[in-house]
């Protein structure tokens, strides 16, 4: 099951298949973070952080180079949306190119097929 329906988000969200993360490197003004996704959509990512990291402003601008696994990285840029318990934040994506949605997508596909098999 998509986690946007369990949610009511506005796209369909996945989580990384165990052993193959996806890595999110996160700069903003005052900080250069490597961190692992805990789910993607063609909206946004959600990312893990560790217990030490602190979020700082919510809704600031951040740029992204995203590690989708076995493919290229890719940038984007997001803000902040949401500091969830259990140390997780959410970025929503502001510009990303359409390559970059397309991988996303592919990468939703394969995984919902992998959920189905």
């Amino acid at each position: 099951m998509f986690l946007s329906k369990l949610y009511k988000r506005r796209a369909d969200r996945v989580k990384p298949v165990a052993g193959a993360p996806i890595e999110v490197q996160i700069m903003g003004s005052d900080s250069i973070d490597i961190l692992n996704a805990f789910d993607i959509s063609l909206s946004g990512i959600g990312v893990k952080m560790p217990s030490y990291y602190k979020i700082g402003n919510i809704k600031r601008e951040v740029s992204l180079v995203i590690s989708l696994p076995n493919d290229k990285p890719f940038t984007a840029k997001g803000i902040l949306r949401h500091v969830s318990e259990g140390d997780c934040f959410g970025v929503e994506f502001t510009t990303i190119a359409r390559p970059a949605l397309g991988k996303i997508q592919h990468y939703i596909s394969d995984v919902s097929n992998l959920a189905v098999a």
